[in-house]
């Protein structure tokens, strides 16, 4: 397994920029899902402080709802040829389209990722471009810089390239300050323990290590950018947030307050998911159909199941992913639950999550 910090140091330059204009709700969804302390998010505090704010006509860029990637997320995975180049290069090679055209892309991804009813307008008919633009129903502020970008994509452009520009610089630096904490991550990352569980990461499936796998570490999203080469796309890519925690799962059950169970369980679609699950292995499409209810809704609901882990990842073939019950999650639970409600019995409330986080180790301990 061969380190190669050239892909986190670009998904963090990314990265950076997502955390900035969406923060609270970013912070608010590893809370939830992976118990994460205010510490865990010290880098992106000392990024920061060094550099300025991104100004706001960058939005569109960089918005996350945590349900759909950003567009330069998106970009970035799609087009990012990992193991083989710095940011820099991908960035030249991005802009290559004109500002122009680049608007059109960010409008169009918007247009094509939450779904109208409508055709979306390629013909550069601008006036008829921001009428669509307000049919979308997102985000007022989204909508509004949405528009100013496709009225002035010079200027937003070039605002872009100024702030990744700093951005990069700066995650250079850090990478390099802590060259001493990677060490210590990658001793996690690289040993025969974590190789042999990556199969439980829900981003798919990883069946063999080998001297080609390339494996880099992402301070920002607590993760590791993993790249492996495949006879079908060339490359496949795993981005697993908190790996660490997610292949030491059965540690990490008892992190999960009996009020998060509580609301997971009681929630109706939860419910019959759950139900569903647990009679049979179903992708989101089949749940959509037996449940009868959009598909886009079934997934959030299987993604929050999953993040939970109250249910797991139970095969992959080709494009499709079926999903169980976790079996071995619902006897923690039944203990968890257990002593909330023996607690109020007897007076003596004790919250029985430890919120403690053990993703990765401190500096500190390196």
């Amino acid at each position: 397994m061969e380190y190669d910090e050239r892909m986190g140091i670009a998904y963090d330059t990314i990265f950076y920029g997502i955390l900035c204009f969406n923060f609270e709700r970013i912070k608010e969804s590893f809370q939830r899902s992976s118990a994460v302390l205010h510490e865990d998010f010290r880098h992106f505090y000392q990024l920061k402080a060094t550099l300025p704010e991104p100004p706001p006509e960058l939005y569109p860029f960089f918005y996350c709802d945590t349900l759909h990637p950003s567009f330069l997320a998106k970009q970035f995975y799609e087009d990012f040829y990992f193991g083989q180049e710095e940011f820099t290069s991908f960035w030249e090679r991005f802009l290559l389209k004109s500002p122009q055209q680049l608007a059109q892309l960010v409008f169009e991804y918007y247009y094509n990722e939450y779904q109208t009813e409508t055709d979306c307008c390629k013909d550069g008919n601008v006036t008829q471009t921001i009428y669509q633009a307000f049919q979308l129903n997102l985000d007022h502020e989204l909508t509004l810089q949405l528009i100013y970008l496709l009225l002035n994509p010079d200027t937003v452009v070039h605002a872009l390239t100024t702030f990744l520009t700093a951005s990069y610089h700066a995650v250079c630096e850090l990478f390099r300050k802590e060259t001493r904490v990677i060490q210590g991550i990658l001793k996690i990352f690289t040993n025969n323990h974590f190789l042999d569980h990556l199969n439980v990461l829900p981003n798919g499936q990883y069946i063999k290590n080998s001297k080609k796998d390339r494996l880099s570490i992402s301070f920002l999203n607590f993760l590791i950018v993993l790249q492996k080469g495949t006879e079908e796309t060339g490359h496949k890519f795993l981005l697993g947030r908190c790996c660490h925690t997610y292949c030491n799962s059965e540690s990490n059950y008892y992190k999960i307050s009996p009020q998060v169970l509580c609301e997971a369980v009681g929630n109706p679609v939860n419910s019959f998911v759950l139900q569903l699950l647990n009679e049979q292995e179903l992708t989101v499409t089949q749940l959509s159909d037996k449940l009868i209810m959009a598909r886009q809704t079934v997934n959030r609901h299987v993604l929050w199941l999953l993040d939970l882990m109250l249910i797991k990842i139970a095969k992959v073939t080709n494009t499709q992913i079926y999903y169980r019950i976790n079996r071995d999650f619902f006897t923690v639970a039944k203990e968890i639950l257990s002593r909330y409600f023996t607690a109020f019995e007897t007076g003596t409330f004790q919250s029985t999550g430890d919120g403690t986080n053990e993703n990765m180790e401190k500096a500190e301990n390196v």
